[in-house]
């Protein structure tokens, strides 16, 4: 999305990016190291050079790496990204963001427009670790942008399945959430301070002795008390906190019928924005700031920009593609003939920039004059966009793992890791026995081999049980998105592109009508390829060697 606003946006004075310290590097360091990512690229389509003014200045907080070549080899491209892109020091868990006072007042009076695209997307965060990011992360977020005189827009982005319990068609507006924002913030701190209510005895006097041949106690043979068998020890403090709140996920997960952490906590985070936002009706809403929510269903790899098939990380399908793609996995579980409701990633970054341009545009009483006769409506003062495909182009899991079992074999990896096999099992015990037979039992045999017969040394990077742990887990988040499907109403979204003059339509292309899904999920495949497992074009005669023997 930075990418795409620095190359297509020119007259964009400059993008403020919340960035925290990681791992002993400060904010600069890591700008800096998001701006030499190096990739070889697949080809480097033509640039389009039409200018936009779209906003004086954008300020984002998002977590990701962006490939920026297309840029760099421009003329003054490395001189145009250092003069627009500033780091800002700051922490999403932190009150305002936790953001400087000399810092705050620059933003105060540049920053126009704020897409918040900051949030956890592990399905299986723990419960704390979720409602700090992506629940107390809004309460900050909208303090933070009451300290912004200049704003004129905000974009929140959540995903597509935070209403996922239900059944029956999901429209562009608000739902009941299954907790208040406050609430869930107030129960998950207050389970973690019965940690520290609780007195613990870091060990209990009385012994379990076992009588020696005279009829003695033994003492070599006298054990600790143990009242408490939860791995055979008395628990921690730190397991009495994750005992509670893993009890408390349970409940909350089962009582609102949804699948993990992340769309639980996504949910809330909706109506708390809103709720938050309402409170301050002098400010947000109706004639004031507008604010739009943008809900993407499964966001896979690039469709053209920056470059065809681009994706850097295991999210979302990645994982599971590679992994079929591999040999790896042999089987998902799920339902082939279920929609995959996949969305590329350049599209979404397209909808979320005129979605800020439809707002901008509101707020300044420019109405767009494309003789469009549809316009996305309000829900409760703010904006809902459902940003989905399964509801204009629908395409099938079988259609990803056919094509996946195809360049297995035609263009196959050096990582092979088995023969490959790509198809989906019904989720239930006829899964389990396979997933017992094809993936537990092969890897607990690998291991046996190379460990006791070959006497290799085992860690957790070459242990097959543990790759098998790893992606049975992926396995499990996924199998709720591939054994179901939803029906999406995208009027909203459909309403914003027929409002796009016709030059921005092609410049800001998210008509996923446009989509070729062989075409699509191959790019994204071989992407995936050289990308993420950084395995070139040129080991494939090597691999097709091994593939034969």
């Amino acid at each position: 999305m930075i990418e795409k606003l620095v190359r297509s946006c020119p007259e964009i004075k400059r993008i403020y990016l919340l960035i925290r310290d990681k791992r002993g590097k400060d904010v600069k360091d890591r700008l800096t190291d998001l701006l030499e990512a190096q990739v070889s690229l697949i080809h480097a389509p033509p640039s389009m050079g039409y200018n936009r003014e779209f906003a004086s200045n954008l300020l984002f907080w998002c977590d990701c790496e962006q490939i920026f070549n297309r840029i760099k080899s421009q003329k003054n491209g490395r001189q145009v990204l250092e003069a627009k892109l500033r780091a800002i020091k700051g922490d999403i868990t932190l009150p305002k963001f936790g953001v400087a006072k000399d810092d705050l007042v620059e933003l105060a009076q540049e920053v126009s427009i704020v897409f918040n695209s900051a949030a956890t997307i592990r399905f299986v965060e723990p419960i704390d670790v979720a409602v700090r990011n992506n629940i107390y992360s809004v309460s900050q977020l909208v303090e933070f942008c009451d300290e912004l005189n200049g704003l004129q827009a905000l974009v929140h982005l959540s995903t597509a399945y935070s209403n996922c319990h239900k059944r029956d068609t999901i429209h562009e507006i608000f739902y009941e959430p299954p907790m208040r924002g406050d609430q869930i913030i107030s129960a998950v701190n207050s389970l973690k301070r019965i940690q520290d209510e609780i007195h613990l005895y870091p060990s209990i006097e009385g012994q379990l002795c076992e009588q020696d041949e005279v009829g003695e106690p033994s003492r070599s043979a006298c054990k600790p008390q143990t009242f408490y068998k939860r791995d055979r020890s008395v628990p921690n403090r730190q397991n009495v906190t994750s005992d509670l709140l893993d009890e408390f996920t349970r409940i909350a997960l089962r009582r609102s019928n949804r699948p993990n952490t992340y769309t639980f906590t996504k949910a809330i985070s909706e109506s708390y924005l809103l709720d938050l936002i309402k409170l301050r009706p002098e400010r947000y809403l109706n004639e004031k700031i507008p604010v739009a929510i943008v809900r993407p269903s499964i966001v896979g790899g690039a469709w053209r920009e920056p470059d065809v098939g681009l994706v850097d990380n295991y999210n979302g399908p990645t994982g599971a593609i590679l992994s079929l793609y591999t040999g790896a996995l042999q089987a998902m579980p799920g339902r082939g003939e279920r929609i995959a409701d996949l969305v590329p990633v350049d599209m979404v970054a397209n909808m979320l920039l005129c979605t800020g341009w439809h707002l901008v545009n509101e707020r300044c009483g420019r109405a767009e004059s494309t003789g469009a006769s549809k316009q996305p409506k309000r829900d409760r003062g703010a904006y809902v966009f459902n940003f989905v495909s399964g509801n204009r182009n629908p395409l099938r899991w079988h259609q990803v793992t056919d094509l996946i079992a195809d360049l297995a074999y035609r263009y196959p990896s050096k990582m092979l890791a088995r023969l490959p096999s790509s198809y989906f099992i019904r989720a239930g015990q006829l899964y389990e026995v396979y997933d017992l037979l094809n993936h537990w039992l092969p890897a607990r045999l690998s291991d046996f081999a190379r460990g006791v017969l070959l006497r290799q040394e085992l860690s957790g990077r070459s242990s097959a049980l543990v790759a098998y742990s790893r992606i049975r887990q992926m396995t499990e988040t996924l199998t709720p998105f591939t054994s179901n499907e939803w029906r999406l109403n995208d009027a909203n979204v459909c309403a914003l592109y027929e409002r796009l003059p016709s030059q921005d339509r092609q410049l800001f292309q998210f008509d996923v009508a446009m989509i070729d899904w062989n075409e699509y999920i191959r790019n994204y495949i071989i992407g995936s390829r050289i990308y993420t497992l950084r395995d070139e074009a040129r080991n494939v005669p090597a691999a097709l060697a091994t593939l034969r023997k």
